[in-house]
């Protein structure tokens, strides 16, 4: 199960955890199609095309954030992926 801790930004006051049982089955990658972005003012998030997906094409979102991915070298983004989930990622970027 994915939980997001709610705290500190936007939600500065509230503090929790959130269950998305659908977005903990999207997989990574260092250039995803699509992006989860929180709705301001509540617990909900929504999943988002970066561009047209076609057909067929799995979904899959960055678990780590953008300044991360463009900041890191594909060595140290395999590493931190890999200490943080436990996979080493096998996306186009990094192989």
């Amino acid at each position: 199960i994915d939980t997001v801790n709610l705290t500190g930004g936007a939600h500065e006051d509230l503090r929790g955890t959130a269950l998305y049982p659908w977005h903990s089955r999207l997989n990574h990658s260092c250039c995803p199609n699509a992006e989860v972005v929180r709705i301001a003012g509540d617990a909900r998030i929504e999943l988002r095309a970066k561009h047209v997906i076609p057909k067929g094409t799995e979904i899959t979102i960055s678990y780590l954030s953008a300044e991360e991915v463009a900041s890191m070298a594909a060595s140290n983004r395999r590493a931190e992926l890999h200490a943080r989930y436990g996979f080493v990622c096998g996306c186009a970027l990094c192989v």
